[in-house]
């Protein structure tokens, strides 16, 4: 089996593939995302990782907590009331108070321990969409091999030790 699946260089392609995915998830989904934004397309993704939460399958969202920064804390703690296990990487401040900028870039899905997504797209309309600057060409990979799956899976259960709300 060819452990990518399909490569992706426009983001509502991507996104497109990544909801078919979500919404056939029986057992887990690991979603970890530098920008999560609560625009359109985020709150779609937001309310179909909370379905899948309410219907059975153990839902765990990490995002960077500087990169969303102005992301509205609301849109986060919607997710945790629908039964979505959230964390934010990182704040702005150590757990000492010393200013820090050590941020998580990382873009990972994985579903199930049977597909995958990374790359350097994120969950915002703009990326799908474009900007007034015009739009990002971004790369994203859809990965079906389990040994790859299960080591992306690795690196989120890993992050969940170093993030924190």
């Amino acid at each position: 089996m060819q452990p990518i699946t399909n490569i992706f260089t426009d983001c509502t392609d991507m996104v497109n593939h990544l909801r078919a995915d979500l919404a056939e998830a029986k057992h887990h989904i690991y979603f970890q995302f530098f920008k999560f934004e609560a625009d359109e397309l985020g709150r779609q993704i937001g309310d179909l990782l909370i379905q899948r939460a309410q219907e059975g399958v153990d839902v765990r969202v990490i995002y960077d907590a500087v990169a969303c920064w102005y992301v509205p804390r609301r849109f986060f703690r919607y997710m945790q009331k629908g039964g979505v296990k959230v964390l934010a990487f990182n704040g702005l401040f150590s757990r000492n108070g010393i200013p820090v900028n050590f941020r998580n870039h990382r873009k990972i899905v994985s579903i199930d321990g049977t597909a995958a997504y990374v790359g350097g797209m994120n969950i915002a309309q703009r990326y799908c969409h474009g900007v007034h600057s015009g739009k990002w060409r971004d790369t994203h990979l859809r990965l079906t091999e389990s040994t790859a799956v299960k080591e992306l899976e690795s690196v989120f259960l890993w992050e969940i030790g170093r993030a924190h709300v």
